[in-house]
């Protein structure tokens, strides 16, 4: 798909490329792609996410091509005890509907229902078909965050 786009960079990663332009002005630039690798934690789904976020139409090119702009990781908005557990639940069971989530979390629909809307509308939460489920590119900042909060998370 990168190469239909036109948005493959072999050339200007590889290293004759540097050799036979003898220019210096890329080997200070990351490779997106390695980036890419780094950031998405070898999860394909937060690679995939990243990278089909960070593809943008060129404003400087009349025929509307697509370019790519380095991969970042968002940002966690400010979470509130609630939503650190009500994350943490999605995080262990993957995909929840609202009422196992609510009953899970010994939660009235009424208290949880607005911190899914903000959760939704930040971006953090997805829902598909009344699953609920954490954005893949959340994933590494949430783990963190979780872990800072002493959530168990696997991670040390």
């Amino acid at each position: 798909m990168a190469n239909e786009l036109g948005l493959n960079q072999t050339d200007a990663s590889s290293p004759d490329h540097h050799e036979s332009s003898g220019e210096g002005a890329n080997d200070t630039e990351p490779d997106q792609w390695i980036q890419l690798s780094e950031l998405s934690c070898g999860s394909y789904r937060i690679a995939s996410e990243l990278w089909l976020g960070g593809l943008r139409v060129d404003p400087d090119d009349e025929s509307g091509k697509v370019r790519q702009s380095r991969p970042a990781l968002p940002d966690l908005p400010s979470l509130t005890d609630e939503d650190r557990y009500l994350l943490h639940s999605l995080l262990i069971h993957g995909t929840m509907r609202r009422s196992h989530l609510a009953f899970g979390l010994g939660l009235p629909s009424h208290r949880l229902e607005p911190r899914i809307h903000r959760l939704l509308a930040e971006g953090v939460l997805q829902d598909s078909g009344g699953e609920l489920s954490v954005m893949p590119a959340h994933y590494p900042c949430l783990v963190k965050e979780l872990a800072n909060s002493n959530h168990f998370t696997g991670e040390s």
